[in-house]
């Protein structure tokens, strides 16, 4: 039988036992969040971690922080601690960095993002070709094929 999956109300009422049996004195053990939340497992599985990081931040706003610890709130949804604390990191030349790829991309219709990583680097940007894979993917970038050769009409021969 499928686990049951749980919307964030349902969530948030969950935590909000634990909050009461951690409010009264009693420790919650690994075994008493599974049975309060059953799809915990999978929640790991669903959610990718920026939306686990949402998540918590939501849990913890809702029930308040002194009611539920973050520590509490990322056991629940299988968030690691240190993912939770981590700022996000967007370098300083992606913009621009962008705006040449769109530049070439719009000049070279043809070429693939190898051969844009190529004459980037003769450019003289350090970029490797994983980042400019992941840009070019971002930016839904698409490579016009050739078209088909046309057939001709047998016009020449006077008929």
């Amino acid at each position: 039988m499928p686990r049951k999956r749980f919307n964030a109300k349902e969530t948030i009422q969950k935590l909000r036992e634990v909050a009461v049996h951690l409010s009264q004195g009693r420790n919650v053990s690994e075994a008493e969040l599974d049975k309060a939340h059953p799809a915990r497992g999978s929640l790991g599985k669903l959610l990718s971690p920026t939306k686990r990081r949402r998540a918590v931040e939501h849990v913890r706003e809702t029930l308040g922080p002194d009611c539920i610890s973050e520590l509490r709130a990322c056991r629940v949804f299988g968030q690691s601690r240190s993912t939770q604390c981590r700022a996000r990191h967007v370098p300083e030349d992606k913009p621009c960095l962008i705006r040449r790829i769109i530049d070439l991309v719009t000049r070279y219709v043809r070429y693939e993002y190898c051969r844009i990583t190529m004459m980037l680097s003769e450019e003289g940007w350090g970029v490797q070709h994983k980042r400019i894979e992941r840009l070019w993917r971002q930016e839904d970038f698409k490579v016009r094929g050739e078209q088909p050769q046309r057939r001709r009409l047998c016009l020449n021969e006077g008929s």
